[in-house]
């Protein structure tokens, strides 16, 4: 995936989002027992994250779920 799959940042709009892993951003982040199979989405924006996932395609899908998509809401 690419930061072209990615909706813009839903806290500031920005589109300077890319998708990386904590372990490589935040190497000190082993001492709490992350493993390089964690991923998130930074917004360099205003640093916004989209939460850690298990792979970068679940932190993309998590990154662009927004309450206004059809699919997401109540029947």
């Amino acid at each position: 995936m690419t930061t072209h799959d990615l909706k813009p940042c839903p806290f500031c709009g920005g589109k300077d989002v890319e998708v990386t892993n904590v372990l490589e951003t935040e190497p000190e982040m082993a001492y709490f027992g992350l493993t390089k199979d964690n991923w998130n989405i930074l917004c360099k924006d205003c640093y916004a994250t989209g939460g850690t996932r298990r792979t970068a395609l679940e932190a993309i899908e998590a990154w662009n779920r927004r309450v206004s998509d059809e699919n997401d809401c109540p029947a």
